[in-house]
């Protein structure tokens, strides 16, 4: 046998037998694309039957999300209009939330500011929950010295 067929099966993973040939030896290769197809193929069966499904879900899960940052952003206003500290308001608004996942966001936010931080630097650190509008928004309420109406004027975008 050639070296360079045996080289070539060693690089390919695949045993030669007497007798084999460079067709036996491309076969692992095209096994695998054929079942690398097939498994695309199924996928794309899957998201085609399935697709208006999660679409749905996925807006289900944005309206949600949109929903409780507007009833947060109210009431943080609301809470800080009122004088209550922020790191205060915060603790007290992520005891109320009902989002999975937001709580421990609240928290960390609540203890950003303990350390120091502004409430938009805080919340820069999540753009998961708070976009960059959001918290640009925000900026500008506390450089204003305005940061209860720029929350109120916040929850009105988002509950829209």
């Amino acid at each position: 046998m050639p070296e360079a067929i045996i080289s070539r099966s060693r690089q390919e993973g695949s045993l030669l037998q007497p007798g084999s040939t460079d067709a036996t030896i491309a076969q692992p290769a095209a096994q695998k694309e054929s079942l690398s197809n097939s498994i695309l193929a199924r996928l794309k069966k899957f998201w085609a039957y399935h697709s208006s499904f999660f679409s749905r879900l996925l807006d289900y899960i944005t309206f949600r999300k949109m929903a409780a940052l507007a009833v947060f952003t109210r009431e943080l206003a609301t809470l800080y209009r009122a004088g209550l500290p922020l790191d205060m308001a915060l603790l007290s608004l992520a005891e109320q939330t009902d989002l999975p996942g937001f709580r421990p966001v609240i928290y960390e936010v609540a203890r950003k500011i303990r350390e120091g931080y502004t409430l938009s630097r805080a919340f820069s650190k999540h753009p998961d929950y708070f976009s960059r509008v959001y918290t640009a928004m925000v900026a500008t309420g506390e450089i204003s010295g305005a940061l209860d109406k720029v929350m109120e004027r916040l929850a009105d975008l988002l509950e829209k």
